[in-house]
């Protein structure tokens, strides 16, 4: 029977690659793949993840890295819901990785939190290899502040993931994971007052691919800072040296801080604000610039 399972699965992968090499369809092979993945199953994963590792080889030049790189993320995410315990979750995260998915939020996904959590040495190489091929593509970035907001991106979402995660019941954890996030959020801020009043917004300049992780971390500092600093993320967006919609970011701060939002984002129910006069007392108060350019 084993036997038989193995000539079969050979022969659909042999019947599967020459249609594609004959069709030479690079959607084809994207929608195949998109396929396979949705149709992944407790004890099809493995046969299924060799036939995309296959049509991935054969259709390679259809794939940029950046496509193949949130593929085996995908995948990696997949097949954990499926079996955390295979190998495939670290395999194809390692792919990933050496896909240039090196930011460091990636490595604070549930399932690479279990890697480190059950397997540190395969963890740690993970963070070795992420390290590694992020600084190989960037070799002019400040590396000490990269250094710094990498492992500070780490700290914030570790804390939060786990947060996330907790029972809605466990009032104790609760509490611990909170008291965590506080202080993590503090000593970010420190830290952060630091870079800001040094660097201004670290950009792509000075980080090159992670020139959103200081981004990240401001959606998590106190209101005051959030409105000191905010003008510094519109003028790295302006210079182009950072890439986000600061839109929802400033209907937060100002929510937060004077109970009024002008862009109509989901921070209130309030519609977009229509009052050129309004708009521009508003941003004033966060130094932003006199008209919003994006």
């Amino acid at each position: 029977m084993l036997k038989i399972k193995k000539i079969t699965l050979f022969y659909f992968f042999f019947i599967t690659i020459n249609c594609f090499s004959q069709n030479n369809s690079c959607e084809s092979f994207k929608n195949f793949v998109s396929q396979i993945k949705t149709e992944m199953t407790t004890v099809s994963y493995i046969n299924k993840s060799r036939i995309i590792d296959s049509l991935m080889l054969e259709g390679g030049s259809c794939f940029t890295k950046f496509e193949k790189s949130y593929i085996f993320a995908e995948m990696s995410e997949t097949i954990f819901e499926l079996d955390n315990y295979s190998n495939f979750v670290f395999e194809y995260t390692k792919k990933a990785i050496e896909n240039d998915f090196y930011n460091a939020v990636f490595l604070e996904n549930k399932q690479n939190q279990w890697i480190r959590l059950n397997c540190p040495e395969e963890y740690n190489f993970l963070v070795h290899l992420s390290d590694s091929v992020y600084f190989s593509k960037y070799k002019s970035v400040n590396l000490e502040l990269a250094f710094m907001l990498r492992f500070m991106v780490r700290n914030d979402q570790r804390v939060r993931i786990q947060y996330r995660n907790v029972d809605l019941n466990d009032e104790t954890q609760k509490a611990k994971l909170e008291k965590k996030m506080s202080t993590i959020d503090r000593i970010n801020e420190e830290l952060m007052t630091f870079i800001f009043d040094e660097f201004g917004y670290p950009g792509y300049t000075l980080l090159g691919g992670e020139h959103n992780a200081a981004s990240l971390i401001f959606h998590h500092m106190s209101i005051d800072f959030q409105t000191k600093y905010i003008h510094l993320l519109e003028n790295a967006i302006y210079n182009k040296e950072l890439y986000e919609d600061l839109k929802p970011l400033i209907d937060k701060v100002l929510y937060n801080k004077f109970g009024v939002t002008i862009y109509g984002t989901h921070y209130s129910n309030k519609p977009k604000e229509e009052d050129p006069q309004f708009i521009l007392k508003y941003r004033k108060l966060l130094n932003l610039k006199e008209i919003s350019w994006y």
